[in-house]
């Protein structure tokens, strides 16, 4: 069985041979690099923030 390919056109090639070398050096593919990067990112944006700058009444 085959994969679905994914062609994202605005991502800056600098910004993607950055991410293959470290694809390379972590030893993943860059779509694994990526689902990670967008699952990161994801639950950064959408967990609510732990301690910091809430302030208590």
């Amino acid at each position: 069985m085959q994969a679905t390919r994914h062609t994202f056109r605005n991502i800056p090639k600098d910004l993607v041979l950055e991410a293959k070398i470290h694809a390379l050096q972590t030893e993943r593919t860059l779509g694994e690099l990526v689902s990670d990067a967008i699952e990161q990112l994801i639950a950064e944006e959408t967990d609510p923030p732990v301690g910091g700058d809430q302030c208590e009444a």
